[in-house]
């Protein structure tokens, strides 16, 4: 699940959430540094600076990387966040 907006501030921010539900600290941080990493490959392709706040899933570690990537690139497509070149 994601949230966006335009930035308030010139440099947009994330935020990354996973909630108990999602495991014990070490899968809700391993969820969010995968979040992390997606997001900073997708960033350049954004269409400007947006406030983006990622919720993290309890399925996210069990599918691959690769997979997770199309699945948040899919998610900001459809949210029309994405530049289409």
């Amino acid at each position: 699940r994601a949230y966006a907006g335009k930035a308030f501030k010139e440099e947009g921010y994330s935020a990354f959430i996973a909630s108990k539900k999602v495991g014990n600290a070490v899968v809700r941080n391993r969820c969010k540094r995968r979040m992390k990493e997606i997001l900073r490959q997708i960033k350049p392709q954004l269409k400007e600076n947006m406030d983006i706040i990622l919720v993290a899933k309890s399925g996210l570690l069990s599918v691959t990387y690769e997979e997770a990537s199309r699945q948040m690139f899919r998610l900001f497509r459809d949210l029309s966040l994405v530049r289409m070149a």
